[in-house]
């Protein structure tokens, strides 16, 4: 019959390409790229040393009464060797970094501080940051890896009431050697007076003279001159000045200095 002779061609191709499926399943594996029986060798030593509970602290709004605020940051040395911290940097001068210890055996804990003197700082939300540069050492005391963090802190400022200008200070010295000065001015926003106790600096050729009360000024303005004596090497050289007062908010105002010496003159 015609139905039987037009589906015998169908059935027999049917059968023809069921035989051929093996075939091509092993061809398609073949062509299938080869997956790697050993897993990538993880370095231990690339993971961070330290384990920080956060890297990021709220401070949140900073006390009108106060002029400074600090924030808090607990590690823990997760490796499986003692950890040397060689320096935290912090990101502004209006900083200052407090750590008591700098040696951590595997597993031990420590913390240090960051402290924020908003003296000379503008008001509202303020972020600063502190990088943290450690390293791994072996038994003999020899540095095995070293390694580079960063942690933030947030912090709100409220409105002055005291402001410093500049709230650093940077000098070049001149060519001649001769003295250099600036003058620092507290300018009071508030109702009432303050007077400036002492002066006193970090380095024996930086010397503050308190200059007393800017005529006519309003608000009221408090001047110290800063003056740089003597020769200074050819880079930067910092300093601190450290102005007491006799106001409860602002007993101790802080500001630093960068002091850039001359290159030496060239034998001819």
């Amino acid at each position: 019959m015609s139905f039987t002779t037009a589906t015998w061609p169908t059935a027999r191709g049917l059968c023809l390409a069921l035989a051929f499926l093996p075939l091509l399943g092993s061809l398609a594996a073949a062509l299938q790229p080869r997956k790697s029986s050993h897993m990538a060798a993880v370095d231990p030593e690339a993971r961070p040393a330290l384990a920080f509970q956060q890297y990021m602290t709220d401070l949140g709004n900073l006390d009108e009464n106060r002029s400074s605020g600090a924030a808090a940051f607990v590690f823990t040395n997760r490796s499986a060797h003692p950890v040397h911290i060689n320096k935290i940097t912090p990101s502004c001068g209006c900083l200052t970094t407090r750590i008591t210890t700098v040696d951590y055996a595997p597993g031990a804990q420590g913390e240090f501080f960051i402290q924020l003197d908003s003296v000379g700082e503008n008001p509202g939300l303020r972020q600063f940051d502190a990088q943290v540069v450690y390293e791994t050492r072996d038994k003999n005391g020899q540095k095995i890896r070293e390694y580079t963090e960063k942690v933030w802190f947030k912090v709100i400022i409220p409105a002055k009431k005291l402001i410093v200008e500049p709230a650093a200070v940077i000098i070049y010295q001149a060519a001649s050697g001769d003295p250099t000065s600036r003058v620092v001015q507290l300018i009071d926003y508030r109702e009432g007076d303050f007077e400036i106790v002492s002066t006193e600096t970090s380095h024996p050729q930086v010397f503050a003279k308190v200059m007393g009360l800017k005529a006519g000024a309003s608000p009221k303005t408090q001047e110290v001159e800063v003056i740089v004596q003597g020769t200074f090497p050819d880079k930067p050289v910092k300093a601190l000045v450290q102005i007491r007062t006799n106001d409860p908010t602002y007993q101790l105002i802080k500001i630093p200095m960068l002091i850039q010496g001359m290159p030496a003159a060239k034998a001819e």
